[in-house]
């Protein structure tokens, strides 16, 4: 239906749209990067669980890191800054937040429960990094988001 408005031209008129809060519909949109999120899990898990250390040397020095910031603070007492190329007076931790977020996981900072939760870490972070990675190819329109 049209209304003729004060200069003699039709006008629709406004209609109400209602909101589809059909739950299933939202269900399914939501189970997507769900599964997805599962599937990497469980990919970047087996790579990681296969062995019984990290998969390289500097995850070490991260959970130490980790687990000092966890007992001592953000300021950490590095005492090993003479047996490396940093400089004691101007040492400054280059991977701060890296480090506040694999404190979370640091355990009772026993050499077992870093490895374990050095690997918990990354392996959330990675599939993460992997659903954001495919929602902003699905928002971008790239076919098959999910394969990149």
């Amino acid at each position: 239906m049209q209304k003729i408005n004060s200069i003699g031209m039709t006008d629709p008129v406004p209609t109400l749209v209602r909101p589809n809060f059909r739950f299933w519909g939202g269900f399914r949109a939501l189970m997507a990067p769900v599964l997805l999120f599962a599937l990497y899990l469980l990919a970047f898990g087996l790579i990681q669980f296969r062995q019984t250390g990290f998969l390289d040397n500097d995850s070490y020095y991260h959970m130490r890191m980790a687990a000092l910031i966890r007992e001592q603070g953000l300021k950490v007492d590095f005492t090993w800054l003479p047996l490396s190329t940093l400089d004691r007076e101007g040492y400054t931790n280059l991977h701060l937040f890296h480090h506040v977020y694999l404190s979370l996981f640091a355990g009772d900072g026993s050499p077992e429960s870093l490895v374990f939760g050095g690997k918990v870490a990354s392996v959330l972070m990675a599939a993460l990094i992997g659903v954001v990675l495919w929602a902003i190819l699905r928002a971008e329109k790239v076919r098959w988001p999910a394969l990149w």
